[in-house]
């Protein structure tokens, strides 16, 4: 009986040794009985440990850039404008482009632009189309197409007239800021005395 004791104590003794190195091997990875990390098992624990964070970093980018409103002041023949409070250069490359005021005799004056300091300073999107001459507007919700030298324009596919034409000048495009800024809903006002249009978004 005694070496049977002794044969089934060997066994157990036997069994727990051969027993132990697949239990660390079974361990969870980065546990105490792994120390050794594989690559994917850090990314894994990366992505599921950051992916809610940068969701969360998405939401609030999202809530502060709805929120955000924008401002900016425009003077007739100034190279710089007004935006959020800050001084900017309309065009770096060519200190010449400034608004202009154009008028017509039926309708008074018109605020003209170039497109693409505003349209950046607003959020906006700006493509130029050179094959039809046109510009193309859009903020994800709404498109707004207007063509040099034309004053039909087409806003989120219904047609328009605008006062005054785009134009060319100085290699920049011109448009019509009170038409451009109120099809994206901005509120626009002018001051006669300063000769300055404030327009907020």
């Amino acid at each position: 009986m005694g070496k049977l004791k002794r044969a089934a104590a060997f066994m157990l003794l036997l069994a727990f040794c051969l027993l132990l190195p697949v239990t660390a091997v079974a361990s969870s990875p980065g546990s105490a009985g792994d120390p050794l990390v594989t690559k994917s098992w850090v990314d894994e624990y990366v992505e599921s440990s950051f992916a809610p964070l940068e969701e969360q970093l998405e939401q609030i980018k999202s809530q502060l850039g709805a929120d955000q409103q924008i401002s900016i002041q425009l003077y007739i023949g100034n190279s710089a404008a007004i935006v959020n409070g800050r001084s900017v250069l309309i065009d770096a490359e060519r200190p010449a482009v400034t608004p202009q005021l154009k008028s017509d005799a039926a309708a008074g004056g018109y605020t003209m632009v170039p497109v693409r300091f505003i349209a950046e300073s607003l959020g906006i999107d700006v493509e130029w189309l050179p094959g039809s001459r046109q510009v193309l507007f859009s903020d994800g919700s709404r498109e707004v197409l207007l063509s040099v030298g034309s004053t039909q324009a087409v806003i989120a596919d219904s047609n328009y007239t605008m006062g005054y034409a785009p134009y060319i000048e100085n290699q920049r495009t011109f448009v019509h800021i009170r038409f451009v800024a109120e099809a994206f809903n901005c509120e626009v006002d002018w001051d006669q005395a300063a000769k300055r249009v404030d327009i907020e978004r």
